[in-house]
């Protein structure tokens, strides 16, 4: 579990930052939780499923096609993929708990990118300014997980009512993409169940926005093909075939995600 604790104009005045020149820090993951606003960038590149995440199921986008292994990180910590989820933009932010409902920017202490004294020669950044307050980066940074987090209740929303409904199944990849160590604990939507719902079930559903996920989930099941591809290829290869098929930005800290 990553090390996050809070920032504190008084505490830290005068500390900051190194901006993180890569994505290395999910490499181990196979998985990313997913917001119902980026589907229709993620919906080009990313099979996506339900698993459980911090004690709900929540939609995820499929990163890799064996455990703990993400096929869309390249040669130096290069996305291939183009477009990324934004639970991995902000990082080593991450939001914290606040008053009513808000959250706050804190630090993940174990990415080696604190800094007691940040030199600006070298890209590094303070928190705060002379006077105390946020610098601009922080700003953007609190902005960016207050959506965020507004619209993953709006996301972890939908799809607990499709749990409700009893249209999700276990997901097993075939095993000759994923061999004898596929991801575990991935679900999909059972089209069969799904269309066999009443109508005042599936109007539930529609309320919630559990159909758009229902049928964001089942069209991206042909992208198992994409991360098929990016095992196949070296990374330099695919880097560049990546960047040029799907013709994504990476995104940056606007809401919604930059298409």
């Amino acid at each position: 579990m990553p090390d996050i604790r809070p920032i504190d104009a008084a505490a830290h005045a005068g500390m900051g930052f190194a901006p993180s020149p890569d994505y290395l820090h999910s490499r181990a993951r196979d998985r990313v939780p997913l917001l119902i606003a980026e589907l229709p960038t993620a919906l080009m590149v990313y099979p996506l499923a339900f698993a459980p995440d911090e004690g709900r199921l929540r939609l995820v986008a499929v990163l890799g096609l064996r455990a703990g292994q993400n096929d869309c990180l390249g040669a130096g910590g290069r996305w291939r993929t183009g477009y990324v989820p934004s639970a991995l933009r902000a990082w080593p932010f991450a939001a914290l708990p606040g008053g009513d409902g808000a959250v706050t920017p804190g630090f993940d202490h174990d990415s080696g990118l604190w800094r007691d004294s940040p030199d600006p020669a070298r890209g590094e950044e303070r928190f705060f300014d002379i006077d105390g307050q946020p610098g601009d980066r922080l700003q953007k940074i609190a902005v960016f997980l207050q959506h965020c987090a507004a619209n993953q209740a709006v996301t972890d929303a939908a799809a607990g009512e499709l749990e409700r409904a009893g249209v999700l199944v276990p997901w097993r990849f075939p095993e000759a993409l994923s061999g004898d160590s596929p991801p575990g604990g991935l679900l999909r939507v059972d089209q069969g169940a799904l269309n066999a719902l009443a109508p005042a079930a599936l109007a539930r559903l529609r309320d919630a926005n559990g159909l758009s996920l229902a049928y964001a989930q089942v069209f991206s099941v042909p992208r198992l093909q994409i991360l098929a591809g990016l095992q196949e290829h070296e990374a330099g290869r695919a880097d560049a075939g990546a960047r040029g098929m799907f013709g994504l930005d990476e995104g940056d800290l606007e809401f919604p995600p930059a298409r």
